[in-house]
Formats: C-alpha cells, sequence, structure tokens
C-alpha cells in the first residue's frame, strides 16, 4: 500500500492511475469491520487475557535515571564467618566482554523487598526503586565485606562502562537477593 500511494503523490504518475471502480452489490463495510476488528480489537484482548507473572521484573535506579532487569536466575551466595560475610557469584552471561560487577548492601528489613522498595500499584505491576548501598566495583566475581553484627540483604548488577573504568559502570542487570546474618 505504502508504494503505490508514492505514485498517487507524485503528479505526473498520479493522473495517469486508472480509477478504481467498484462492484455493484459489493460493500467494504464489511471487509474495513473484519479489519478493525482483527487490527485493532484482537491485539487489546490478546493483552488484556495475558496473565501477570507477579512479581516486578524490573527495578528503577533513580541515582542513574536507569530501568534495570533482575534476573532471578542470577544468584548470588554467600556466607558469614568471624564477622565477614564472602560473597561470590557466577558470571551471568557477559560473552568476551570484562564485566564490572557492583555489589550492594542493606539492613534486612528496611526496605519492602531485600533492598528494593516496591509500592502497591493494584491490578499493575508495582514501580520498584533499588535501595542499597552501594559497597563497591570489582571486576573479580568475590567480594568480602564486614558489615557488622545484624541481618544483611546483598545484591550484585552485572554493570558496563564505555570506558572500561572498573570503578565506573552502570547496572545491566541485578541479582537475586540474599540474605545473610553476621553475629
Amino acid at each position: 500500500l505504502l508504494g503505490i500511494s508514492v505514485l498517487a503523490i507524485v503528479p505526473t504518475l498520479g493522473g495517469r492511475l486508472a480509477p478504481v471502480t467498484v462492484a455493484r452489490g459489493r460493500s467494504f463495510r464489511r471487509e474495513t469491520s473484519i479489519a478493525i476488528a482483527v487490527l485493532a480489537v484482537l491485539p487489546l484482548v490478546v493483552v488484556a487475557v495475558i496473565p501477570r507473572h507477579g512479581d516486578y521484573r524490573a527495578i528503577r535506579d533513580n541515582s542513574r535515571n536507569l530501568y534495570v532487569p533482575v534476573d532471578r536466575t542470577f544468584h548470588v551466595t554467600g556466607a558469614a564467618s568471624d564477622g565477614a560475610v564472602a560473597l561470590s557469584w557466577p558470571d551471568p552471561g557477559s560473552g568476551s566482554v570484562k564485566p564490572v560487577y557492583i555489589v550492594m548492601r542493606v539492613k534486612a528489613g528496611t526496605t519492602t523487598d531485600n533492598g528494593v522498595n516496591c509500592s502497591p500499584r493494584p491490578g499493575g505491576v508495582p514501580p520498584c526503586v533499588i535501595a542499597m548501598t552501594e559497597l563497591s566495583h570489582v571486576t573479580a566475581r568475590e567480594f568480602v565485606d564486614r558489615p557488622g553484627a545484624g541481618t544483611w540483604d546483598y545484591r550484585v548488577a552485572l554493570a558496563a562502562s564505555y570506558n572500561d573504568d572498573p570503578q565506573a559502570g552502570d547496572p545491566l542487570l541485578y541479582s537475586a537477593p540474599l540474605t545473610v546474618t553476621v553475629k
């Protein structure tokens, strides 16, 4: 249709096009109604019946003006010993790029969901904002923290920096949370 429309725009070609005649008794109303139903109404019905997954799938990072996905299969493991927490995590899939990881922590129970604050939104996905302190940018997939006694929530973000600075970078992916108790 677009190609034919372009021909009609050109003044010398538009006049040469033969007018389309409509056969008697045939109405375009039926075809138009079917086209509207298929192209406009059907997608709305499909979107309305698709179930919501429930949990949030992304977190808003207001300090960087980013909306970053959460990968629940990207797990951080950790153990507390002698007042320290040793964290480690697998490569979530960075290809041949040498990624930077941002290690974050927050006192457990101070946010609505393990370092994330979510506001209720009936019938929709809740808006969620990261609310954790960044501890360090590291290139290794391990980190040791000495947070003091208490229960702590940790997350790691896979980050990238345009200038290959290991102390900078924007998060591309957040891990699932890890809760650790230090005695």
